[in-house]
């Protein structure tokens, strides 16, 4: 998944700058702070938040979200809800991080 939504960037954004990982570090670190807020904010508020933070780049999301829970009902479990969570903070990350690194952004 990571390779497709690094292509995603490349093909429509053209040369993506060097990242470093204190780069990486802080942007996961602000994404999880924001996780943690919206798991205490009253339960309307969490739709209205992601809503607003994917906007950016809301067709990469598109692809990340139902690739992220496509497991069908009845089928063994290969990763849990607490996994997809872990998994989605990660690449909310990868999308912010290559979004603000852009060159055409």
């Amino acid at each position: 998944m990571f390779f497709v939504v690094y292509r995603m960037f490349e093909k429509t954004q053209g040369k993506i700058k060097s990242i470093s990982s204190e780069q990486i570090i802080e942007c996961h670190e602000t994404n999880e702070s924001s996780m943690e807020r919206l798991e205490r904010a009253h339960e309307r508020f969490p739709d209205r938040a992601a809503r607003i933070q994917i906007s950016k780049q809301p067709y990469v999301m598109k692809y990340v979200v139902p690739t992220l829970m496509e497991q069908k009902e009845g089928e063994d479990a290969v990763l849990t809800d607490e996994d997809k969570g872990f998994l989605f903070l990660l690449f909310k990350t990868v999308i912010d991080v290559l979004d603000q690194k852009s060159v055409r952004s």
